[in-house]
C-alpha cells in the first residue's frame, strides 16, 4: 500500500479532528431518513498510514501495486525474531535471559541460569570433545567446581557410568537415581581401588585426624546408587577406599564385584571434635555389598560410633562384614547397627559372615549359611537369628569378653555335623534367651570353655549335647530336650577358679545319658539338674531313708541306699540323720552312723548301737544329698 486513489485527492494530510464522534457504522435506511455512516478523510487517512508504517517498520517498502505486503512484512520480522531469540538461547548463558520467580510471597526475582545450577550433574561435564573416554575427568571437573563454592551433590541421572578411578573430596556426595538405576564401573584392567576419598594412599594407617592433619577429608559419601567393581575384569583393588571422618551413605547403596574387599573403610582411633568438620561419625543408611571376587563385602575400620541402619552381605568371597581396632591407628566400632544379615559368604573357603572385631552395638543379626564372631569386647546384641549357620564353623563364636546377647534362635546348617550352634571361650559374657536346634544331634547346643558366662533361659534341643561346660565361673539355667548323647557334659576347669560353676538344667531325653563327663567338685560346683525320659529319672539333689534296722543289736551294721542321683556323690556331700524308732521307745537311744563309701548306685552307711534298745526296736537313717 502506497496511497493509491483513485480521484479526489489532496495535497496535504487532513487535519486531525478535533473530536471523536463515535458510535458504530451504519448502513442508509430512506424509509426512517437515517442516512447511512460516511467515512471521512481522517478515516481513510489513518487506516492507510497505520498500515504504512507498519510495513515500513517491519523493514517493507510500501508498494501500492501489492496486495501481500503486511503479511509479508508481518512473517519476515518474526522469522528473524525467531532466529535471534534461538541465538540468544543457545549459547552458554543463554538461560541466563530468561527470569524465574519461585511460587509463594516475596519470592526473589532470579534467573533461569542460576535456578538450573543450583544442581550439578556429572553429564554437565561429561567432554567427549576434550578427549574423554569415560567419565573419569567429567567427575573430577564437577568435584572440583564444587569444591569452589565449599561442596556438594554431584547427582548421576543416567543409567551407566564407567570411569578408570573416582577420587572423591570432602563435603561432596555421588547420587544417583537409585541403586537399582544408576551404576558406577570401573574400567576393566584398572588393577586399582576405584572410588577413593582425597589423600587416601598417603592417610590410609597413618593413624591421622581432621584436627592434626588438613589432607584428612571429612563428610563425603554416596547416595541412592550402585557400585561395580568389575573385579573379574582386575588384578587387585577395592571398590571403594575411604579414610577420613562422617562418611555418608544415604539411602540404598549397592556395592558389588569388586577383586578385594567390596568396601574399605578407616579412620583414626583417637576422638575429638572440636569442630564440625571434625565430627567423627559415620551414617550408614542401607548398604548392601555381594559377591567380592577375594575379600570383605565390608572392612569395617572406622569411623569410630558411626551409625547404620542395614548391612546385608551375601557370596562375598572372603567374609562378609569385619571391624577391626588398632589402637593408635583406627577404630571400627559401631555406635548400631539396626539391621546386619550375612549370607552364604566365603561359601566352602571358611564360611565367614560377620566378625565383630570392635566394640558394637546391633539391634536384629541374621547369620545364614555362614557363621559369626564376637571377638571384641563390651559389645551389646539384641537378638541374633542362626539359619543354617555354621557350615565348617560353629554358628556364633564369642572370644571377646564382656558381651551381652538378650536373645538367640539359632539352627545348624544340614549336612554338616561335629560343631556347636554358640561356642563361649571368652569371658563375662551374658545371654538371655537362647534357644537352638542340634539338626537330630549332629551338633553341640552350647559349648563353653571361657570363665564366667551366664546363659539364661537356655532351650537345646535335638542336640549331640545340649550343653557342654568346662569353663569356671559359668552360669546356665534351661532346659535340653531329646538330646542324642548327653544332656549335660562337664570337664572340671584346670584354670585358677577350678569350676565355681551354678549349673540348672531341666534335662528330658530318649536317648544316650542325662549327664557325662566329670562330677561337680565339691563345695566349688553347685548343679540342679533333673533328668527324666530314659526310664528311670535322676537328679542332684535326694532326700532319702534307709530300710529300718534293728536298734536292739550291738554289732555294727553296714545298711545301702540307692541314690538314684546323675552324679556318684562323695562322702562329704551326704548329710545323715536318725529318723524316729518303732515303736516308739521313750528311752533315749545312742546310735552311732557314718558313710562308709559310695558309688554310682548306693550309698553305705555303717551303724552301731553301744547300748541295746528294747527288744524289737528299730529305727531308719534319713540320707540328705546335694551335689
Amino acid at each position: 500500500m502506497d496511497r493509491y486513489w483513485k480521484s479526489n485527492t489532496a495535497a496535504n494530510a487532513p487535519i486531525t479532528p478535533d473530536t471523536n464522534a463515535g458510535g458504530f457504522p451504519q448502513d442508509e435506511m430512506p424509509s426512517s431518513d437515517v442516512k447511512g455512516t460516511v467515512p471521512g478523510a481522517w478515516w481513510y487517512h489513518s487506516v492507510t498510514e497505520e498500515i504504512r508504517n507498519a510495513i515500513a517498520t517491519l523493514g517493507g517498502v510500501p508498494d501500492w501495486t501489492k496486495t501481500d505486503q503486511l503479511g509479508v512484512a508481518i512473517s519476515g520480522a518474526v522469522a528473524t525474531a525467531t532466529s535471534q531469540t534461538q541465538q540468544a538461547f543457545s549459547v552458554p548463558n543463554g538461560a541466563a535471559l530468561v527470569g524465574f520467580v519461585q511460587a509463594g510471597s516475596d519470592a526473589a526475582a532470579r534467573t533461569v541460569q542460576l535456578k538450573v545450577r543450583e544442581s550439578v550433574s556429572v553429564d554437565d561435564y561429561y567432554r567427549p570433545d576434550l578427549g574423554d573416554v569415560d567419565y573419569t575427568q567429567a567427575f573430577e571437573r564437577a568435584m572440583t567446581y564444587l569444591t569452589s563454592r565449599a561442596g556438594g551433590i554431584v547427582r548421576c541421572p543416567g543409567s551407566l557410568y564407567q570411569a578408570a578411578q573416582i577420587v572423591l573430596r570432602r563435603y561432596i556426595l555421588i547420587e544417583g537415581m537409585g541403586a537399582g538405576a544408576t551404576e558406577l564401573i570401573q574400567a576393566p584392567g584398572m588393577n586399582r581401588d576405584f572410588i577413593v576419598s582425597e589423600h587416601f594412599d598417603a592417610l590410609t594407617g597413618s593413624g591421622r585426624t581432621v584436627s592434626a592433619d588438613s589432607r584428612v577429608p571429612s563428610w563425603f559419601g554416596l547416595k541412592d546408587i550402585r557400585i561395580n567393581g568389575n573385579g573379574a575384569s582386575q588384578n587387585g583393588g577395592r571398590a571403594i577406599a575411604w579414610y577420613g571422618a562422617s562418611i555418608l551413605m544415604k539411602g540404598d547403596v549397592l556395592v558389588y564385584g569388586a577383586h578385594d574387599d567390596n568396601v574399605y573403610t578407616e579412620y583414626a582411633s583417637a576422638s575429638g571434635s572440636g569442630t564440625w568438620r571434625q565430627q567423627e561419625e559415620g551414617l550408614i543408611d542401607n548398604i548392601t555389598t555381594m559377591r567380592s571376587v577375594s575379600g570383605f563385602g565390608w572392612r569395617n575400620r572406622g569411623p569410630h560410633n558411626t551409625v547404620v541402619r542395614s548391612i546385608i552381605a551375601g557370596y562375598n568371597a572372603g567374609g562378609g562384614y569385619i571391624s577391626e581396632t588398632l589402637a593408635g591407628k583406627y577404630d571400627g566400632n559401631i555406635t548400631e547397627i539396626a539391621h546386619l544379615h550375612t549370607y552364604a559368604n566365603a561359601n566352602g573357603k571358611g564360611d565367614v559372615g560377620a566378625v565383630i572385631g570392635s566394640t558394637t552395638g546391633i539391634n536384629h543379626w541374621i547369620i545364614d549359611g555362614d557363621y559369626g564372631e564376637i571377638s571384641a569386647s563390651n559389645c551389646q546384641v539384641s537378638r541374633v537369628k542362626i539359619f543354617n549357620g555354621g557350615q565348617s564353623h560353629d554358628g556364633l563364636i564369642v572370644s571377646g569378653n564382656y558381651n551381652n546377647v538378650a536373645e538367640l534362635l539359632g539352627y545348624m546348617y544340614t549336612g554338616t555335623s561335629g560343631h556347636s550352634v554358640v561356642s563361649i571361650s571368652g569371658m563375662g559374657n551374658n545371654f538371655g534367651a537362647t534357644k537352638m536346634f542340634g539338626q537330630l544331634g549332629s551338633h553341640t547346643g552350647v559349648t563353653i570353655t571361657g570363665s564366667g558366662n551366664t546363659i539364661e533361659g537356655l532351650y537345646a534341643r535335638e542336640c549331640a549335647t545340649g550343653l557342654d561346660v568346662s569353663g569356671s565361673l559359668t552360669k546356665v539355667s534351661g532346659k535340653i530336650m531329646l538330646s542324642h548323647v548327653a544332656g549335660f557334659k562337664y570337664t572340671t576347669p584346670t584354670d585358677l577358679h577350678r569350676g565355681k560353676n551354678c549349673i540348672e538344667l531341666s534335662i528330658y531325653t530318649t536317648q544316650g545319658t542325662y549327664v557325662t563327663g566329670d562330677r561337680p567338685a565339691d563345695q566349688l560346683d553347685h548343679f540342679d539338674i533333673s533328668g527324666s525320659g530314659l526310664g528311670t529319672s535322676g537328679g542332684c539333689h535326694a532326700e532319702l531313708q534307709s530300710d529300718p534296722f534293728p536298734l536292739d543289736v550291738t554289732t555294727s551294721q553296714n545298711l545301702t541306699v540307692a541314690h538314684g542321683l546323675l552324679y556318684t556323690p562323695t562322702r562329704q556331700s551326704v548329710s545323715l540323720t536318725l529318723l524316729e524308732s518303732s515303736p516308739a521307745d521313750s528311752a533315749f537311744v545312742d546310735v552311732r552312723f557314718k558313710v562308709i563309701s559310695c558309688d554310682a548306685t548306693n550309698i553305705a552307711v555303717r551303724v552301731v548301737v553301744p547300748v541295746a534298745a528294747a527288744a524289737g526296736t528299730k529305727a531308719r537313717i534319713g540320707v540328705r544329698v546335694s551335689i
